[in-house]
C-alpha cells in the first residue's frame, strides 16, 4: 500500500507540472472544465448539457471507465474483445486486445490499474498505466460488473451465471468469493460507509457487502436492476432499474427513499461530482436522463443508439456515454459553477508535499501551506495526508459545503511519533532511574518502565540510576525509530569491588572455607579451598565472616571477624596455627624428689614431680621410661595416638630392697615366712594347753 500511495503521489506531481494550462487555482490543484486561471468568486458557466464530441470506438461499447491518473477513458468493445482508450482531448491513441466479451471496465486509483471483466472467457483482463495487459484473473461464470473500493484496495466482479461476487486485492489475487442474488450485474462503492451495492437482475434486488466481504443486507429495488452507482454528496446509491424505467434511490441507512422514472430501459448510471448530477443512459430511448440533487430529471439528451454504459470525467468535467447500437461513444459537457476552496495547512516544513482527496474522486496537492480547489455548490468529504511519512494530519478526514461562495478549510499536520520503551531490570523495588535522550529529553521512573512517544530518528541515549550501589551494564546506546514502536531493555546490576582472603600457616593442599553473611543473612559461601588465596565481588557494604579448616590439625589464629567494602577493594588475612594436644605421663611409687625421665618422639622431658607432660598435634608417637636407679618400672616402652584430643598414661615404679638374707628372696617373701611360722607357734601353743586340761 505505501509503494502505491508513493507511486500516487509521483503521478500527481508529474501531472501537476507538465499540464500547465490546468484551470487550477494557485500553483497546483485538479482539473478544471474551464481554460485559464479561476480567480476567487469567478465563475465561467459552460454549455447546458449537450452532446460536443462523438468518438467512434470498437464495435458494440457497453462499458466505460475514467482513469483520474492519466486522465484517460477506456471503453470496453464487446464483440471486438478489446479496449478502445481516448486521452483527454477526445482522440483514441490505443486499442488493447482484452479476453472474449468484455462486459465492463473499472479503474483502480490506488495502483493505476484499469480492470476489464470477460463474460466470454470468464475472466477479468488488467491493464497497467502505459496500456500493457499484465495479468488475467479467473473469476466466476459469466463476470457483467466490476468496481474498485478505494478504501480496502480490492476490486469486486459481479458474476451473471454463478449468481456471485469474486473479490481481488491489489496483487490481483482471488481473496473471496460472495454469494449474492439472482444475476448479479451492476457493482459500485460507497465511500462513505466502505459498503459494496450489487444490483441483482434476477432478483428485483440490491446486496449490500460490508468491508469484512459480508451480505449485511438485501434491499428490494425495481424490476430488472442492471446498474448501480454512489453519489458522494448525499451519500444515496442510485439503482438504474432496465425492466421499470425508473430508479430506486437508497439513503446511507440502505432504505429505499425515492423511485425516479427516467427513459426506456435504463442500462447504466453514473454520478458527476462536480455538479452533483447523476446521469442515466436509456438503452431504450437513446438518451440519457439528467437527476439533480434533489432527485428530480431536469434534462434529457440525446446520444447515440442503444447507450449501454455511462462514466464521469473528473479532470475535464465531461460525461461520456459508450453507445452500444452506434460503435460510438458521445461526450456530454455539463453546465455548473464553481466556487474556490482553499486547504490551508499548517504544520509541515516548507517544501513537504501534501495533498487532499475528495469524496467524489478528485484530488489536489501542494509543496507550499495552501492548496486550491474550485468546486461547485455541494457537501463534500475530503481526506488529507502527506508523502512525508514523519508528519501526520491532525484529522486524517473532515467535510465542508460549497454554497455560493469561496471558502477555507484548516488543515493541521502534526510530527509521526512512536512509543520508545525503555525496560530495566536488577534495580531494587523504588529506585530511581534516567533516561537521557540527544534530542535532550531527560525521562525519570522509579518504575520498571519509561515510555516517551518520539517522531522517525537515530537517537544516542544514557541510563543512569540514583541508588549509587547500582550500575547499568550499558550506560550509553543508540536506538532508531523507523514506523514502528522501539523496546530497549536496560540492565542493572549492583556495583561490586574485590575482596581477597590470603591465608598463612596452612600446608599445601590443606582444604580452608569462608562464610560471608551481612545482616545475618548469609552472602556467600566459599567451599573449599585448596590455595593460598581467595577472591570474591561484593557491593559496598560491612560484611561479618568466619574462617575454618575441615583438617582439625590447624585452627585460625581469629577464626571470625567482620570488614567493610566502601568503594575500593579489600584483603583480609586468615593466619592458621598447629593444633597440639597434651600427652601427659604419670607416675607412682617413686619416693619424693626422685628424678625420672620419658622419651616421646625423640625428645627427654625430665622430672622430680609425679607428672611429665608433652604437646604435640595429632599423630602416633612412640615412647620410652628411663630406668630409675632402686625401681622397676612397669612398662618401659609403648605408643600413644593423639586424635583431637589429650591422652594420659600411667606408669608405675617398684622398689628394689638391696639388704634381704636370702639373695633371691624378696621382701615381700620373707615376710609369708615369718607370718607362717608365727602362725605355727600359735597353734602350737593352743594344742599343748587344750591337753593339759583334759589331764
Amino acid at each position: 500500500m505505501k509503494n502505491k500511495m508513493i507511486k500516487f503521489i509521483a503521478i500527481l506531481i508529474v501531472v501537476g507540472f507538465a499540464a500547465t494550462s490546468f484551470a487550477v487555482m494557485g500553483n497546483y490543484g485538479v482539473h478544471s472544465p474551464y481554460e485559464g486561471k479561476m480567480v476567487n468568486n469567478i465563475v465561467k458557466p459552460m454549455v447546458s448539457n449537450g452532446v460536443i464530441d462523438t468518438i467512434t470506438v470498437g464495435t458494440e461499447p457497453e462499458a466505460v471507465a475514467f482513469d483520474s491518473l492519466n486522465g484517460n477513458v477506456y471503453v470496453s468493445n464487446y464483440y471486438s474483445n478489446n479496449v478502445t482508450v481516448i486521452n483527454d482531448t477526445n482522440k483514441v491513441i490505443d486499442t488493447i486486445t482484452v479476453g472474449s466479451g468484455p462486459k465492463a471496465v473499472a479503474f483502480d486509483s490506488l495502483n493505476g490499474y484499469v480492470y476489464v471483466a470477460n463474460l466470454g472467457s470468464d475472466n477479468v483482463t488488467v491493464i497497467n498505466d502505459t496500456n500493457k495487459v499484465i495479468d488475467t484473473i479467473r473469476v466466476g461464470t459469466g463476470p457483467v460488473g466490476v468496481a474498485f473500493d478505494s478504501l480496502n484496495g480490492n476490486v469486486y466482479v459481479s458474476n451473471y451465471y454463478s449468481n456471485n461476487v469474486t473479490v481481488i486485492n491489489d496483487t490481483n489475487k482471488v481473496i473471496d468469493t460472495i454469494t449474492v442474488g439472482s444475476h448479479p450485474v451492476g457493482v459500485a462503492f460507497d465511500s462513505l460507509n466502505g459498503y459494496v451495492y450489487v444490483a441483482n437482475a434476477g432478483s428485483n434486488s440490491v446486496s449490500v457487502i460490508n468491508d469484512t466481504n459480508k451480505v449485511i443486507d438485501t434491499i428490494t429495488v425495481g424490476s430488472g436492476p442492471v446498474a448501480v452507482a454512489f453519489d458522494s454528496l448525499n451519500g444515496y446509491v442510485y439503482v438504474a432499474n432496465s425492466n421499470s424505467n425508473n430508479v430506486t434511490v437508497i439513503n446511507d441507512t440502505n432504505k429505499v427513499i425515492d423511485t425516479i422514472t427516467v427513459g426506456s430501459g435504463p442500462e447504466a448510471v453514473a454520478f458527476d461530482s462536480l455538479n452533483g448530477y447523476v446521469y442515466v443512459a436509456n438503452a431504450g430511448s437513446n438518451s440519457v436522463s439528467v437527476i439533480n440533487d434533489t432527485n428530480k430529471v431536469i434534462d434529457t439528451i440525446i446520444v447515440g443508439s442503444g447507450p449501454e454504459a455511462v462514466a464521469f470525467d473528473s479532470l475535464n468535467g465531461y460525461v461520456y456515454v459508450a453507445n452500444a447500437g452506434s460503435n460510438s461513444v458521445s461526450v456530454i459537457s455539463p453546465t455548473y459553477v464553481e466556487y474556490q476552496v482553499i486547504f490551508s495547512q499548517t504544520g509541515l516544513p516548507s517544501g513537504t508535499v501534501w495533498y487532499v482527496t475528495l469524496g467524489n474522486g478528485s484530488s489536489g496537492f501542494s509543496l507550499s501551506s495552501t492548496l486550491y480547489l474550485s468546486l461547485p455548490n455541494g457537501t463534500y468529504s475530503y481526506t488529507v495526508a502527506t508523502a512525508d511519512h514523519i508528519y501526520k494530519p491532525f484529522r486524517y478526514s473532515g467535510e465542508f459545503t460549497v454554497n455560493g461562495t469561496s471558502l477555507v478549510v484548516p488543515v493541521k499536520f502534526t510530527e509521526v511519533t512512536y512509543s520508545v520503551t525503555f525496560t530495566e531490570s536488577g534495580l531494587p523495588s523504588g529506585s530511581t532511574w534516567y533516561v537521557n535522550l540527544s534530542n535532550g529529553q531527560t525521562l525519570s521512573s522509579t518504575a520498571s518502565n519509561i515510555s516517551v512517544s518520539e517522531p522517525n530518528e537515530t537517537y544516542i541515549y544514557t541510563v543512569a540510576v540514583s541508588n549509587h550501589l547500582y550500575a547499568p551494564s550499558a550506560g550509553l546506546g543508540f536506538l532508531t525509530v523507523n514506523g514502528k514502536p522501539v523496546s530497549e531493555s536496560i540492565k542493572f546490576s549492583k556495583i561490586t569491588y574485590s575482596v581477597t582472603f590470603i591465608e598463612s600457616g596452612l600446608i599445601t593442599g590443606t582444604n580452608w572455607y569462608v562464610n560471608i553473611t551481612e545482616n545475618n543473612n548469609t552472602v556467600h559461601d566459599s567451599g573449599a579451598i585448596s590455595g593460598s588465596s581467595y577472591s570474591l565481588s561484593l557491593s559496598n557494604g560491612t560484611y561479618t565472616y568466619t574462617i575454618a579448616t575441615s583438617d582439625k590439625t590447624y585452627e585460625p589464629s581469629q577464626p571470625s571477624g567482620s570488614f567493610t567494602v566502601n568503594g575500593s577493594s579489600v584483603i583480609v588475612s586468615a593466619t592458621f596455627f598447629e593444633v597440639k594436644y597434651s600427652i601427659a605421663f604419670t607416675e607412682s611409687n617413686l619416693s619424693s624428689g626422685t628424678s625420672w625421665s620419658v622419651t616421646l618422639n625423640g625428645t627427654t622431658l625430665s622430672s622430680t614431680t609425679s607428672t611429665i607432660t608433652f604437646s604435640m598435634p595429632n599423630g602416633t608417637y612412640s615412647y620410652t621410661v628411663s630406668n630409675v636407679s632402686g625401681y622397676s618400672v612397669s612398662t618401659s616402652s609403648g605408643s600413644v595416638t593423639v586424635n583431637g584430643s589429650s591422652e594420659s598414661i600411667t606408669i608405675s615404679f617398684t622398689s628394689i630392697n638391696k639388704s634381704s638374707p636370702s639373695p633371691g628372696i624378696s621382701n615381700t617373701d620373707l615376710y609369708i615366712i615369718i607370718g607362717i611360722v608365727a602362725a605355727a607357734a600359735v597353734i602350737g601353743a593352743a594344742v599343748t594347753i587344750m591337753i593339759r586340761k583334759r589331764k
